[in-house]
């Protein structure tokens, strides 16, 4: 956005009464829906954002249709799970579902409720797409990450409220508990929930998420209007916010982020940081935290720098072998051939797919890059490594048509789906199938 777009949107995020800004740019930062949900029935820019409102609110109902009978399996096996982020704040805070896009589901259990969660997950065909114990991260924020039988939800699996990256982190496991000692329990749909009290949800889940999470520091547009909701729920002044922030030990991080949003005050600004303010944010928020930035990213690479050796060492043979085939062979179905081996002793474990999934990520990106598509290197040097591995792992390409022409993908399945790791569950929705193998 130029600054004329940024000023007309935080004008009108501030004030709704107000002009909102063109529909491009409401689509760009997926607010459509939510500006058909509150304009007046009369503005002329409503009527063409229906069918955006409509289809968020029919993901979103999709999405809970499978959401449903996974935590009423998890309540009947003691687990009241806490629902938090887009998806509580799109059921439960907003007027209308369709009005709050959002992505994954954020689900925060008890660490030592991951392993049944998962199991249960897995016996009403829910898939496992990523575990973080499998691939040597068994401190990391998120345990797994779930795709629904259906492939509408995907669940990001937590155990602690706040990120964390490295096994040095101790704040996020005292703000969880926190964060469980003021959760509210609430039935939803015959279901036992439990969610953050608001004023946690406002300061946990809105600000120290995109001040300490993978954001750093970058506001996202829909952080206003959440923000709102939340303290109106809650009832709570800007002095009651940094209260409870004080509580959390995250009073200077709070401070950063209202005086960049504060919508009760009427403060927003949606500008990217500069890289001043980011690493003086940083120093600051160091005391609260630790390391963010790129130390964090260096302690972490330092945490897992024995399993990166080993995952890539063992990729290196399997994209020699891609790159190979590649060069040799124009016809498809002669590279597949001279590519394809019997699978190997199998099964193939969630956590054996994705350590070679990230080995075969991190290792083409030591190699120079291929003249016919990283996409396509990438899938064939998958179905190598993985049918090694006892994975039957299918070859699939396909095409769409873009402005700028027909663009072709090729990826790898198995059991007839997107494999989860490569989080591309809509390619057959999204291309057109002209090859699979075998």
């Amino acid at each position: 956005m130029n600054a004329g777009e940024e000023h007309a949107l935080a004008a009108w995020l501030l004030d709704p009464a107000s002009e909102p800004p063109s529909v491009a740019t409401l689509r760009a930062v997926g607010l459509a829906a939510h500006a058909y949900a509150s304009l007046p029935p009369e503005h002329a820019t409503r009527p063409l954002l229906r069918r955006d409102f409509l289809a968020a609110r029919v993901r979103h109902e999709r999405i809970k249709a499978e959401l449903l009978p996974l935590i009423r399996a998890w309540n009947a096996a003691g687990i009241e799970p806490l629902l938090f982020k887009g998806f509580h704040l799109a059921e439960f805070v907003y007027q209308t579902p369709g009005m709050r896009f959002h992505g994954d589901v954020d689900v925060l259990v008890g660490p030592r409720q991951i392993d049944e969660a998962s199991a249960i997950a897995a016996s009403l065909g829910w898939s496992e797409a990523f575990t973080t114990a499998a691939v040597g991260e068994p401190y990391l924020h998120n345990a797994c990450t779930l795709f629904g039988p259906e492939g509408a939800a995907c669940i990001d699996l937590h155990r602690w409220a706040l990120p964390c990256l490295t096994p040095f982190h101790r704040v996020p496991r005292r703000v969880t508990q926190a964060v469980w000692d003021a959760a509210r329990q609430r039935t939803w749909e015959g279901t036992r929930i439990y969610e953050m009290s608001p004023a946690d949800a406002a300061i946990i889940g809105v600000m120290l998420a995109r001040c300490w999470g993978a954001d750093r520091w970058h506001l996202k547009p829909h952080d206003a209007p959440d923000l709102s909701l939340l303290l109106a729920r809650a009832g709570a002044s800007g002095a009651d916010i940094r209260t409870r922030a004080r509580e959390l030990g995250a009073e200077r991080t709070v401070s950063h982020f209202l005086a960049r949003c504060d919508p009760t005050n009427g403060r927003l600004s949606v500008r990217a940081p500069t890289p001043r303010e980011l690493r003086r944010w940083d120093r600051d928020a160091f005391r609260e935290y630790g390391p963010l930035g790129a130390t964090e990213r260096w302690l972490r690479r330092l945490a897992l720098m024995p399993s990166i050796v080993r995952s890539v060492v063992r990729a290196v043979p399997s994209v020699l072998m891609a790159r190979i085939a590649l060069r040799r062979h124009r016809d498809m179905p002669a590279l597949l051939d001279a590519l394809t081996a019997p699978v190997g002793p199998g099964p193939c474990s969630p956590g054996t797919r994705m350590a070679v999934v990230q080995g075969v990520t991190r290792a083409l990106r030591m190699i120079p890059r291929n003249t016919r598509g990283d996409c396509l290197l990438r899938a064939l040097t998958l179905f190598v490594a993985l049918r090694r591995v006892g994975c039957p792992v299918r070859f699939v390409s396909g095409v769409r048509r873009e402005t700028s022409g027909v663009v072709g993908h090729a990826w790898v399945e198995l059991d007839g789906r997107v494999l989860a790791e490569l989080s591309e569950p809509d390619n057959r929705n999204s291309y057109a199938v002209v090859y699979e193998y075998p």
